[in-house]
């Protein structure tokens, strides 16, 4: 087969951490400050892939977030965000 497509839809529910006030209110202060807020946005995020192979040639194209969303990945610890719309193209020539 010369050519292929997929997509897929990723959705994560909200949630909230429920201990980190409980861990705060006990005097562990340190909660707050390191990580904090902890309280995640349900989110469906959608990306489209296509490869295409002819002969030594193939070409891969991908574009992820399509819908460009800004959001926390559900439950990370980090509060940086993942890239929004992305556009790649790889080709590989074998010899």
């Amino acid at each position: 087969m010369p050519g292929r497509g997929d997509g897929r839809a990723i959705y994560h529910t909200s949630a909230k951490n429920e201990d980190e006030a409980a861990w705060i209110e006990s005097g562990y202060q340190e909660v707050q400050y390191c990580d904090a807020p902890f309280e995640w946005r349900p989110v469906l995020v959608f990306d489209a892939y296509a490869n295409y192979r002819f002969n030594r040639l193939a070409m891969q194209f991908s574009v992820t977030n399509i819908a460009n969303r800004y959001y926390l990945d559900p439950l990370a610890r980090v509060t940086l965000p993942p890239p929004g719309l992305t556009l790649r193209l790889g080709v590989t020539v074998g010899f």
